[in-house]
């Protein structure tokens, strides 16, 4: 039941959103947009944005797991999101240790192994974060 809510909850979030400053909501990658375009294909200032990107989407993850734990749900949902989210986390790293592996070498693949990081991230982000902003 609650797996069903939670991607209920993501794809109302996906399209009902507000807009928010793009630093509070998990969905703008504008910024990083913006860095990208300012780095000017130059791979450690790309890296930097990837970089700068992951800490603001780990941010808002942090906060919304936190606003989840403190919130009036149910214990078994909030043990249920714990769960989720230690499942998540392993999966995370062990998708980027795999990724990792077979890689390659150069600037190039560790900007895209920045960048699969950073997606992997946000995914999780939105979800947490849209289901933060559904609860008291």
């Amino acid at each position: 039941m609650f797996k069903k809510y939670l991607l209920l909850l993501l794809s109302f979030c996906v399209f009902a959103t507000p807009a928010l400053a793009d630093d509070l909501n998990p969905q703008d990658s504008s910024s990083l947009d913006q860095c990208l375009k300012k780095a000017g294909g130059v791979m450690h200032r790309m890296r930097e944005c990837e970089a700068k990107e992951t800490k603001r989407l780990d941010a808002i993850l942090n906060a919304s797991y936190k606003k989840i734990l403190n919130s009036r749900m149910d214990a078994q949902d909030k043990e249920t999101v714990k769960t989720l989210q230690r499942n998540w986390l392993s999966h995370r790293d062990k998708t980027m240790n795999i990724l990792r592996k077979y890689a390659g070498g150069g600037s190039l693949a560790l900007l895209e192994l920045d960048g699969s990081f950073r997606e992997i991230l946000q995914n999780q982000t939105i979800i947490l974060w849209c289901l933060s902003q559904n609860l008291k």
